[in-house]
């Protein structure tokens, strides 16, 4: 678990949290919207702790 988080850090220093899941929160159109992109294709979003993260 430790080696996962370090990496998600390195990657993705600033991550926006959705509300739940990636699949259950709009998943990178959700992100893209946080981050007001009008394209997703930027963004990822990886579940952490039953809770999506947003990454650029």
């Amino acid at each position: 678990g430790q080696e996962v988080e370090a990496n998600m850090i390195k990657k993705c220093p600033d991550p926006i949290n959705l509300r739940g899941k990636c699949s259950e929160s709009g998943g990178v159109v959700a992100c893209a919207k946080s981050y007001n992109r009008k394209n997703p294709s930027g963004c990822s979003c990886i579940d952490y702790d039953e809770k999506g993260r947003c990454c650029l």
